[in-house]
């Protein structure tokens, strides 16, 4: 609904306002006999005029708004308006008596003196109810207007937060992944440098294609990640071997893209890359109540004390983005992967997102 239509709705409820004053004018404090029909007709008169006027009294006061904490000009304004009001509403009341009902000539002047003193105090409680109520909803409006902008650039910046936040993601992965082919043109692996850059360009086309996506099916992020984990194997050779496990019936449901990578870096780094002999990483997807579990855990032989998980830019940057995403409803653990205290294991903890929810 528009602001104008609201305003004129508002201008028909207002209306009503001279209704109530002749109800409490009459039962309230006069308690006039209604049974007289010149009392009727006479007050009848007097709310039909006062109906008349008051949407006349929303469209001056929204024309001649000014903020509350100009008090001269607000005053001057409302002061106007009053005496507008209670000039028109006498000249309609007394032309209705005089020429519709044909009032005599010698009652002309007592007629006029009776509307007046009758209408007064009435009508200045109706045009400074009518003005009090326009005021207050301006008010009340205002907020709602400026709360709704406010919340939707909180929106905007948790947008723009979560795109830079991915986006270095994204970067800090590239960079290794270039580094990592140079290296091997450099050594003359020109075909396994050539594998590689076909993979990374599968991988680069398909995440592009997902990069307005703040969240993508999980069998998306299952492809991503097999890429990843395949770009790695042209490099480590039989060094890297990995697993990936996720039923089919999980693969419908939402989470944020990318999100595995940064752990699988991390495993690459302390599990596989100081070590000769053959490292394990296991990628793990299951549905644990109203959460969809995401394990990555290596079996490598660095000791889990000695890690340092705070130097990571992508282990710190994927936090910040499950906290822009979920709050306080995303939940990761951190424990060794053995007994013997060794290797990593990390597990994401999500809510379940299904396609139904993505528009909230």
């Amino acid at each position: 609904m528009s602001a104008v239509s609201k305003k004129y709705i508002a201008a028909a409820l207002i209306s009503f306002i001279p209704l109530s004053a002749v109800i409490i004018d009459n039962f309230i404090l006069y308690r006039k006999d209604w049974r007289n029909e010149s009392i009727i007709q006479y007050e009848v008169i007097f709310w039909l005029v006062r109906v008349v006027l008051s949407p006349l009294v929303v469209w001056y006061t929204l024309m001649s708004w000014t903020k509350l904490n100009r008090f001269i000009r607000l005053t001057v304004l409302q002061l106007t308006g009053l005496i507008l009001f209670l000039a028109m509403h006498w000249l309609l009341s007394f032309g209705i008596h005089r020429f519709l009902f044909v009032t005599p000539p010698n009652r002309i002047w007592n007629l006029s003196k009776t509307i007046f003193r009758d209408s007064f105090l009435l009508n200045l409680l109706v045009y400074l109810v009518t003005v009090l109520i326009l005021y207050v909803w301006e008010y009340f409006s205002k907020n709602e207007e400026s709360d709704k902008h406010a919340n939707d650039l909180r929106k905007s910046l948790a947008r723009s937060q979560l795109n830079v936040l991915r986006n270095q993601l994204n970067t800090h992965f590239l960079f290794n992944t270039l580094h990592n082919i140079s290296s091997q043109i450099m050594q003359e692996q020109k075909y396994e440098a050539n594998d590689m850059l076909i993979k990374l360009s599968d991988l680069l086309r398909f995440s592009l294609k997902e990069s307005n996506e703040q969240f993508v099916p999980v069998y998306k992020e299952v492809e991503l990640t097999r890429l990843y984990l395949e770009l790695q194997q042209n490099r480590y050779k039989e060094r890297l071997d990995y697993t990936i496990e996720c039923p089919e019936s999980l693969n419908d449901f939402l989470i944020p893209p990318f999100i595995l990578q940064p752990f699988l870096e991390n495993a690459i780094k302390y599990a596989i890359e100081p070590y000769a002999g053959q490292g394990k990483i296991c990628v793990q997807i299951e549905k644990i109540n109203e959460t969809i579990s995401l394990k990555v855990a290596d079996f490598g032989g660095q000791p889990f004390e000695i890690i340092n998980f705070e130097e990571g830019i992508g282990l710190k940057n994927t936090r910040e983005r499950l906290n822009q995403l979920y709050g306080s409803k995303f939940k990761i653990e951190v424990y060794p992967s053995s007994p013997g205290g060794k290797g990593v294991t990390f597990v994401i903890h999500l809510p379940l997102r299904s396609h139904s929810d993505a528009g909230n």
